[in-house]
């Protein structure tokens, strides 16, 4: 065990739904993430709940500590257009409970189920392992150093301020819930 409290890893449960958002959502906010960047706003409870009941390809562990949820860690699995079988790790840790190993516990369990389930499924030759980070989330991207991992891309947000200069494209115009357009020249129009 690490530290004085003990700490110990579990399936996950429906019940831990609440907890792991609010955890999830604490961490958003403490590395400042953007809402409405592509990383998306943190996954209220309900969401959490069907992201994890319906996914075959994706499985959960929750870190207790003292009985209590207090991490949790993700791995999902899928094979790209090349023929390579991805497994991406995530998660979390609350703050209140960091620095106790729980993160590292809950890595290397989930790096061993990887390499089981590539073994099991035949593709461990051609499978990679990966976790994501935001550059906001400095202590995750140190935490991943730490344990090995190294950058192999990155991923740059852009986004256009100004929508009124997509008028100048040919033919665009905003297409109304009606499924007409809204501006002057319509798709059919400008052909």
């Amino acid at each position: 065990m690490f530290g004085a409290s003990s700490f110990r890893l579990r399936r996950y449960l429906d019940s831990d739904a609440q907890p792991l958002a609010r955890i999830r959502a604490e961490a958003a906010a403490e590395a400042g993430i953007d809402a409405d960047s592509t990383l998306g706003p943190p996954p209220t409870a309900e969401e959490f709940r069907s992201i994890v009941a319906d996914s075959n390809e994706s499985t959960c562990v929750v870190s207790e500590l003292d009985g209590v949820p207090v991490g949790y860690s993700t791995l999902s699995m899928w094979q790209e257009s090349s023929g390579v079988t991805v497994f991406l790790v995530g998660g979390y840790v609350a703050a209140t409970a960091r620095s106790q190993g729980i993160a590292t516990a809950m890595l290397e369990h989930m790096e061993q189920l990887a390499r089981s389930s590539a073994r099991y499924s035949g593709v461990y030759d051609d499978a990679v392992l990966g976790a994501n980070a935001s550059t906001h989330e400095s202590d995750r991207i140190a935490f991943l150093n730490n344990c090995g991992y190294q950058a192999a891309f990155s991923m740059v947000e852009m986004q256009l301020m100004n929508l009124s200069t997509l008028d100048a494209v040919t033919g665009w115009a905003p297409i109304l819930a009606s499924g007409r357009s809204s501006g002057a020249a319509s798709a059919s129009s400008a052909s």
